[in-house]
C-alpha cells in the first residue's frame, strides 16, 4: 500500500493509472480551474480531495504526480523544491517545455501565446527546457529514470 499525491489534480483521471487496490489516493488542487470557468471536478471514488495551495500542503508520499502545473507557478523553483520535499520515493512530472536555448524561458504571453483561452494564458510564467528540468531535479537529488519529449510535453519519472 502507497500512497498517490496528485499535485494540480481537477478531476484526478491523470493519476488514476498509478493508483492500485489499497493505496490512499489523495488530489490536491487550488481551485484555479474555477478562474477558467470550468466545471467542477467530481472526485473519483476512492480519493481524497484537498483544496488548497499546493505550497501549503505538507504530507509526503510515496508517488507524487503533477501534471502541467509546473509552468503555472511563478517560482517554479521554488515549488521544485516542494516537490523533492512531498516525494518519499517517486516523481511523475508533466510539464510545456521550451525548445530554446538556456533553461527556464520566461513566458511572454504577447510573444508566444501558448494557449487561446487568455484567462488561462494570464497563469503562465516560466517553461523549463529539458536540460534546465533535468539540471534542476539532479540538483534536487533526483534521479530522472524515463524522459518522453513529444509534442511539447515532457513527461519526466524520477526516483529520490
Amino acid at each position: 500500500m502507497k500512497t498517490v499525491l496528485d499535485l494540480g489534480a481537477f478531476d484526478g483521471n491523470a493519476s488514476r493509472y498509478l493508483v492500485t487496490k489499497g493505496d490512499r489516493w489523495i488530489l490536491v488542487d487550488n481551485g484555479q480551474w474555477k478562474q477558467y470557468g470550468w466545471d467542477e471536478p467530481m472526485t473519483p471514488e476512492g480519493a481524497k480531495r484537498i483544496e488548497c495551495d499546493i505550497m501549503d500542503y505538507a504530507d509526503p508520499a510515496e508517488l507524487v504526480f503533477c501534471s502541467n502545473v509546473l509552468y503555472h507557478h511563478p517560482d517554479p523553483w521554488a515549488f521544485m523544491n516542494h516537490l523533492r520535499e512531498l516525494t518519499l520515493e517517486t516523481l511523475h512530472l508533466r510539464t510545456y517545455y521550451d525548445k530554446g536555448p538556456g533553461s527556464w524561458i520566461r513566458y511572454d504571453k504577447d510573444k508566444n501565446p501558448a494557449h487561446a483561452d487568455p484567462k488561462v494564458a494570464a497563469t503562465i510564467f516560466y517553461r523549463p527546457t529539458i536540460k534546465g528540468l533535468t539540471d534542476e531535479l539532479a540538483l534536487l537529488g533526483m534521479r530522472v529514470d524515463e524522459l518522453t519529449a513529444q509534442d511539447g510535453l515532457l513527461s519526466v519519472v524520477c526516483s529520490i
